[in-house]
């Protein structure tokens, strides 16, 4: 099949330019389509049977009308893309920015620095993804600034000012532009060295920086954006040490994390080596839910760790990755790809670049198979919450968890099967056998006593 693919990659009569146009076109089509689907599943008048106890009418209103918002925004967001990706390839711009890079490459290669390290294809293939990136990068601050001070604060969510905004929007650039640099440079020094049998050197090049992204993101980058805390001595952090005792997790640090600085969703997550992690708690999942609920969350997350899920998540798009990079090997020379997208000659950065116009199929069935697997997991370690006993506790958790991030009560089985990664509430429910019971409302009043100290405390 590889020796298939290299000889269509050789052929000067296919326009793969007009072929990667028209991924574009399919992908956007499918996408809007799907969300038309999930339009509609918003326009039903009650909630599900299923939690028609826990949920008011009012609440599925205001979580279906803000459903509806974001599908609006995600058709505002894929129409932009898809003008900026047409307008990319209708202009040549891809061209033209390998050409600046190659004069930004010219001049700095006159100084010792960068001739010494990068040498002139590198240091221009490393500038073409650099300028690419950032003109990625500005082009949805609008966007992203719409969504946040627009519609996440009509419905009351966003909590940022404007200043931490745009800060962190140039932080980002940065940050972005350092693991990406780094990664073309090691990439364009693979393929120099190892020629055509680059894939598999590539392959766990890219796995330990994955394994390098996952430990350092959330200890070095994560602390740049938002301010961390040791969680306060207290009920909350003992129940939290004894489930993380009792599953043989060796967490070295509990910490408490700002997101109440950007928005008020609420979320926990652990970081770390496989011998020395660290649970964060956001502070909005410590103030909107109770005790119990925390360490259920809790449980439910330490049961992807105990199944395994995370290493299995890593290995499956470590195999994405690969393949596509067995599949680029058909393409990495290939100089009528590049001539066809406006090129003079190939280069492995700007083949690789032309090459994911292409690989459209590939991921889109990568991706379905990654959220069946996601489902199955979640699933899983639902389950494994129950057998630590917390069967009441998670769901009451998951009921004010959705109602607090107005999250959909109801999917679209063709959009989730594409698209979402995780069940909805309805169906985590039903899996863990829920008996539905009484309506999940504020906070019992010991537990706002307890929170509202917490937020003193923190003051």
């Amino acid at each position: 099949m590889s020796s298939y693919l290299a000889s269509l990659f050789q052929r000067n009569d296919i326009n793969w330019k007009a072929i990667g146009a028209l991924f574009l076109v399919a992908n956007y089509a499918f996408k809007t389509y799907l969300n038309y689907r999930e339009y509609n599943v918003t326009l039903h008048p009650k909630p599900p049977v299923v939690v028609e106890k826990e949920i008011t009418q009012e609440q599925f209103v205001k979580s279906q009308n803000y459903t509806r918002d974001h599908l609006k925004f995600s058709l505002i967001r894929d129409t932009s893309e898809l003008v900026k990706e047409l307008a990319i390839l209708y202009f040549n711009l891809l061209p033209q920015i390998w050409g600046l890079a190659g004069k930004v490459g010219s001049y700095l290669g006159g100084v010792k620095l960068f001739s010494g390290i990068f040498g002139g294809v590198t240091l221009q293939s490393v500038l073409f993804f650099a300028i690419k990136k950032t003109l990625e990068l500005i082009y949805v601050i609008p966007r992203s600034y719409y969504f946040d001070f627009f519609i996440e604060e009509k419905w009351g969510f966003n909590k940022q000012t404007r200043s931490k905004f745009f800060r962190d929007s140039l932080l980002q650039i940065v940050v972005v532009q350092a693991f990406h640099a780094a990664a073309t440079f090691i990439f364009v020094k693979i393929v120099d060295f190892f020629g055509g049998d680059f894939a598999k050197y590539a392959s766990v090049a890219f796995l330990v920086g994955l394994l390098f992204i996952q430990t350092v993101v959330p200890t070095v980058i994560l602390p740049l954006f938002h301010k961390f805390t040791p969680l306060r001595d207290g009920e909350l952090r003992i129940k939290i040490e004894e489930l993380a005792k009792k599953n043989g997790f060796p967490v070295k640090k509990l910490l408490e994390v700002d997101g109440s600085s950007t928005s008020s969703h609420s979320n926990a997550f652990f970081t770390g080596l496989p011998w020395n992690k660290q649970i964060v708690l956001f502070d909005t999942l410590i103030e909107q839910h109770t005790t119990e609920e925390i360490v259920a969350v809790l449980a439910h997350e330490l049961g992807h760790w105990k199944l395994g899920h995370i290493w299995q998540i890593t290995a499956l798009i470590a195999a994405l990755v690969s393949g596509n990079f067995l599949l680029f090997t058909a393409a990495f020379e290939s100089t009528p790809l590049a001539v066809s997208f406006g090129f003079t000659g190939a280069s492995p950065i700007v083949n690789l670049v032309l090459f994911s116009y292409l690989s459209w199929p590939v991921d889109f069935s990568f991706q379905i198979f990654h959220n069946i697997v996601t489902r199955k997991n979640e699933y899983q370690a639902d389950n494994y919450a129950l057998k630590q006993g917390y069967k009441d506790e998670l769901a009451s958790g998951l009921i004010r968890m959705n109602q607090k991030n107005l999250s959909s009560l109801d999917t679209d089985w063709l959009n989730s099967l594409c698209t979402i990664s995780h069940p909805n509430l309805v169906e985590r429910l039903q899996a863990i056998g829920y008996d539905p019971k009484e309506k999940v409302g504020n906070l019992p009043e010991k537990d706002r006593i307890i929170n509202n100290e917490k937020e003193e405390t923190r003051g």
